[in-house]
């Protein structure tokens, strides 16, 4: 991660009643960074809430003892309006305030009274930075094709994926929480559905989940996959059977040409009590000669409907 001064510089909201300790904060930044930090100031939670609703700030660093919000009740207020901004608490408060606030959601404590500017900036750095990797990671995640599905120890879903969502035709609300609608394995998995049976490759992978072991399952769609294999499968059939049919017609047709053959030189030498057999025996060979011809047709993947010719 490069260092503060070399990103664009963090909006950072200070909530702090106490103008003293506001200024020595800023000249902590200050004495870190080389240069004035985007620093805002509000004295107060309810000034703070005006500001956050208005802008946007990377960070919330809060004090634990406000004129309208005590103990971790500013960070607990936060954290349930703004659930994805990281705070980072800079008190004097005793040990057991600042332990009900990173219950409460803070990231990071750190003591007024022995404030150091490298670790105010180690640790405004770190909580920013972990907060974008989470959120770019998040972002991948929920854009995956993949269907993604964290499972506790007790094989209770806990999380899953816009995708895992879409794949298995159930809401977030209705999954987590609850088991699984099939039973968890490894390999080709088929669920069927009120339209249609999807297939799925389903892959299983030990993970860690807010501190507890964790399973994460992965199901990748093989619907569409499984039925190009079928069409190809059904391509070649046919081009099989075109190259049989081609074979065949062709050696029916040598054999034609020889029936004709005979048939035109027995028309010149038979009477007319046997001429009609002879002129059957010639339409019906020519007949012959048609249907092979649709045969090459097929062969060739051209249309079976002959073009219709007015004589």
């Amino acid at each position: 991660m490069l260092p503060l001064d070399c990103q664009r510089q963090p909006r950072v909201l200070l909530i702090e009643d106490d103008l003293v300790d506001a200024m020595a904060i800023r000249h902590a930044f200050e004495a870190a960074t080389g240069r004035t930090p985007e620093l805002h100031t509000a004295c107060s939670l309810s000034a703070a809430l005006v500001l956050l609703r208005a802008e946007r700030f990377d960070l919330v660093l809060c004090d634990l003892t406000l004129p309208d919000a005590g103990g971790g009740q500013a960070v607990q207020r936060l954290k349930e309006e703004f659930p994805d901004l990281p705070q980072v608490v800079v008190s004097a408060s005793g040990q057991g305030a600042i332990e009900a606030a990173i219950r409460a959601g803070a990231r990071a404590c750190l003591e007024k009274s022995s404030l150091d500017p490298e670790e105010l900036q180690r640790t405004v750095q770190l909580v920013i930075g972990v907060d974008r990797a989470a959120r770019q990671f998040l972002q991948l995640v929920n854009t995956s094709e993949d269907g993604m599905i964290v499972l506790d120890g007790a094989q209770r879903v806990r999380f899953l994926n816009p995708a895992a969502e879409e794949l298995l035709a159930r809401s977030r609300e209705e999954l987590e929480g609850a088991a699984l609608p099939f039973q968890l394995r490894e390999g080709r998995l088929e669920l069927r559905g009120e339209e249609a049976t999807r297939t799925f490759d389903a892959r299983i992978t030990s993970v860690e989940w807010e501190g507890q072991p964790a399973t994460l399952l992965t199901l990748r769609d093989l619907s569409d996959q499984l039925r190009l294999q079928l069409r190809l499968q059904e391509a070649e059939r046919l081009e099989a059977v075109g190259r049989l049919a081609a074979s065949v017609a062709h050696d029916f047709n040598n054999m034609l040409a020889t029936i004709l053959w005979n048939v035109e030189l027995l028309l010149d030498e038979v009477g007319d009590e046997l001429r009609p057999t002879a002129e059957a025996a010639k339409v019906g060979t020519w007949r012959a000669a048609e249907l092979t011809g649709r045969l090459l047709d097929f062969a060739r993947e051209r249309s079976l409907r002959p073009d219709r010719l007015d004589a």
